[in-house]
């Protein structure tokens, strides 16, 4: 009976001048090979469970999103009542309130959201002194030495408005 390789399937010719144990084509022990071989087919794959659920996982993702749900609601209820409570300010009553001084917005010339804020400024008439710094030196002082990073940046009855212009915020610093 010819012998097979269990690796490469090559049929083992009468005639081959190495060892009975090798296979002349790829170089392998028989037996290793047939006794991988036989470990790896004997393995059976476990048992297949219908129900193999996490369910302390699922549990947890449940309680989570719980949690996230209500703690939205709760953000979502709280900015209602702050957003509310701002729509009822009238900006030009506001406006009427602002004494020269009291707002102080730090611009350059090219800044597009500086024009946006003084459009609306000017809108609803409230005084303002813009401080350019592109064209005046001192006001690109006066800013670094308050450590603000970007523009519009305003100062409102001497509160800070390091983010940008936000008429909501605008307002909001005005009535305190």
């Amino acid at each position: 009976m010819p012998t097979i390789c269990p690796k490469c399937a090559h049929v083992r010719p009468p005639n081959a001048t190495n060892p009975e144990w090798q296979c002349p084509v790829c170089g392998v022990c028989y037996a290793k090979v047939g006794q991988a071989q036989a470990v790896v087919s004997t393995a059976a794959p476990p048992p297949a469970q219908a129900w193999d659920i996490p369910w302390g996982k699922l549990l947890l993702l449940g309680v989570l999103a719980c949690a996230g749900w209500a703690s939205y609601q709760h953000w979502n209820k709280l900015r209602s009542e702050e957003t509310e409570e701002f729509v009822a300010l009238d900006p030009r009553a506001m406006a009427a309130t602002v004494r020269p001084g009291d707002v102080v917005m730090y611009t350059t010339t090219t800044c597009v959201y500086c024009h946006q804020a003084k459009a609306w400024l000017n809108q609803y008439g409230f005084p303002f002194k813009e401080c350019n710094m592109t064209v005046d030196r001192s006001c690109q002082d006066e800013f670094m030495r308050r450590g603000a990073t970007g523009t519009p940046y305003l100062l409102v009855r001497n509160q800070e408005m390091k983010n940008g212009f936000d008429s909501d915020e605008f307002l909001r610093l005005l009535d305190n």
